[in-house]
Order: structure tokens, then sequence, then C-alpha cells
């Protein structure tokens, strides 16, 4: 015999034998009006249910659900990175990291996992650079050192989830506090990785970056998350005056006085005492595999004395008072010559080219 809902009795009546359970889940945002215990964990709060089913919860979709929002997170941070560089992404970016935060409920071991597979994700994308080097032996290293920084993630959903649900924080500086602290600990922990971080993807905007001489990267990173923070609370506040007063105008408050104080920096940034030194900066692109050939540093020094040459001849007439090369790139050993030395005219065309006749010959010698 049917019931109402589309769903059957366990067993017919008539037959005696069991008839299966058709069952049906469903997501959304539910108002915490709807439910008593969703008012008491947070006033004024609509919170997104978990997939919830009417006959028993499934695993399957349960940790397919978070592992959607955990890859999505990983996606849009990646973007927000160079190369991409969508830097104002990242001001978006954690959301779906910080709606697994706002889960009600968080049981399942399979959930864990897939927040994990989110941040090694991330980590594959935002360190591939690893696998250039000397593979397959730094792609080894590569898939290591994004399995070990994946644990950050879950490390900043399960300390944000504890100060909103266990102490009843709001999610604005709970999501900060949380970011904050799994940044720090991932820059001392095993003497520290402090690549791509939420901060570093906003280096384009100087005048926000400007509170790292004060707080660092892991700080502007930090006031990152409390807009993206904002945003989530907002709306899940419903637009609601709590909510507004108490962490959407705050956190507009924190982003404004770092701009403020950005520009304040920017406009009181000292005038030099002296003419600056003018730099003439050299960067090739040398495959590493021949940076430890010997036989290839005639090549290597051929092709930074040409990037040398182009980029005396664009910077003429002025002549850069120093010449900056990588630091591997010069293959020889340092030459000292006395002074007093007068060096052969093959030597010295070799070094400076050939004989000017305008040229005096001392001076010539002097350059040599």
């Amino acid at each position: 015999m049917s019931v109402a809902g589309g769903a059957s009795n366990p067993a017919d009546k008539s037959s005696g034998s069991p008839v299966p359970r058709r069952r049906t889940f469903a997501t959304g945002i539910v108002p915490c009006a709807h439910s008593e215990q969703n008012e008491l964990r947070h006033p004024g709060y609509a919170h997104f249910a978990t997939p919830a089913l009417w006959h028993g919860r499934p695993r399957a979709v349960h940790g397919w659900y978070w592992l959607a929002l955990a890859i999505g997170g990983a996606l849009a941070m990646f973007l927000a990175q160079p190369p991409v560089d969508a830097w104002p992404l990242a001001w978006v970016a954690p959301m779906p990291w910080l709606l697994l935060v706002m889960q009600p409920r968080l049981e399942e071991r399979l959930s864990w996992c897939a927040v994990w597979c989110g941040g090694f994700l991330y980590w594959l994308m935002a360190i591939h650079w690893l696998i250039l080097p000397h593979p397959p032996a730094t792609a080894i290293g590569w898939v290591l050192l994004s399995a070990y920084l994946a644990c950050y993630l879950p490390l900043f959903v399960w300390a944000a989830r504890r100060l909103v649900h266990g102490w009843k924080w709001p999610l604005v500086p709970a999501a900060a506090v949380a970011w904050i602290a799994a940044d720090l600990l991932r820059s001392e922990l095993l003497g520290g990785f402090t690549f791509a971080g939420l901060g570093h993807t906003q280096w384009r905007w100087t005048t926000f970056i400007q509170v790292a001489d004060t707080v660092g990267a892991v700080g502007v990173g930090g006031i990152v998350m409390v807009g993206a923070a904002a945003i989530i609370a907002t709306i899940h506040g419903r637009f609601s005056q709590r909510t507004l007063m108490g962490e959407t105008l705050p956190a507009l408050a924190i982003i404004a006085a770092t701009l403020v104080y950005g520009s304040w920096r920017l406009a009181t940034v000292p005038m030099p005492t002296r003419k600056p030194l003018d730099v003439l900066l050299v960067q090739g692109s040398i495959d590493t595999e021949l940076k430890h050939d010997p036989e290839a540093a005639p090549q290597v020094l051929a092709h930074y004395d040409e990037l040398t040459m182009v980029g005396l001849a664009e910077a003429e007439p002025a002549v850069p008072d120093l010449v900056v090369w990588p630091e591997t790139m010069w293959r020889f050993s340092l030459i000292e010559i006395d002074p007093a030395e007068i060096l052969p005219e093959n030597v010295l065309d070799e070094f400076l080219g050939p004989d000017d006749a305008d040229e005096p010959a001392a001076t010539r010698q002097a350059r040599g």
C-alpha cells in the first residue's frame, strides 16, 4: 500500500514481500524560522541544508556535494593567482569553502576527504611548475608537497566550524581567525611554505597591499577573507539588521581602513635625497638543464651577452649604473687583473670589441 509523498511501506501487507523504498533528497536554503534548532544556533541566519533524505541519508551524494564545493573553491582560487591573475576573483573565491563552514552538520569521513581533495587540486595547480626542473624526481615532490599542503584546507574548515558552531562566533571573525591561523602554521611548520597565499593575489592593488608592512602577507589574506565572509554572512542573514550591524559593516570598516592606510602610505613616500641608480635587469630564458651542463656555459653566456647588448642599445643615450644578471648565469670564475698589468691587444679586443681609433690606449687599458 503506497503512502503520500511517493514512498512505500517496507512491506506489502497483501503479499508480505518487501517493497523497495524510493529515496528522494533535496537541498536548498532553509530559513531559520523553519527550524528551532537553527534559530538557537545562529539567530537571523538562513542555513544551507545538507542533502536530507526522507528515508535515510546517502553517503555518496553527501560526499559529492562537499566535493563540488571544495573543488569550486580550488578552481576559483587558482584563477585568482598568476598566471591567470584574475585577482578580483580572490574576493569571492573562498565562498564555496565558507559554505562548508556554514553547513549545520558534518559527520561523514567522506566529507572531510572531499575537502582535502579540493585543497589537493588547488596545490597541484598552484605549484605545477615543480614538475619542470628535473622530472620525474621533482614530479614526485610536487605530488607529495601538494598532498601535505592540502591538509591546511580541512584544518581551516574545521577551525572555522569550531568557532562558528561550537563557540557561536559570527562567520566573519571566525573565518578570518581560522584562515590567518592556518596560514601562519603553514608558514612555520616543517620550514614553512608561504607561496600562493590569498594575500598574494592582490599584488596589483598597490593601495590595498600597503598594509602588508604592518600585518604581512598573511594579514592581507585575512582581510580578503573578511570581505568574502561578509558577503556570505550577509546573504545567509538575508540582509537582517543583526547581520548588517554585526558583520557586514565591521567588515566594510576594516577594508575601508586598509585603503585609507594604503593611500596615506603612498602619499608619504619619502623623496630620494640623491639621483637613484639606473639599473638594467637582464632576465633570459634558459632551460634549467643547461645550468648544470659545463659544456653549455658558452651558450648561456652568449644568450645573456646578446640580451645585455640589446638592453644597452635601448637605453641609449643613457648608460645604466648597474647591470644585473641572475646569480647562476655567469659560468666562469671571477677574473682579477692587476691594474698595472698591460693587457695584450687581442685580449682587449676579446673583452671590449674592436679598437676605437679615437680612444686613447691608456683609457682602453683602464677599461680592460
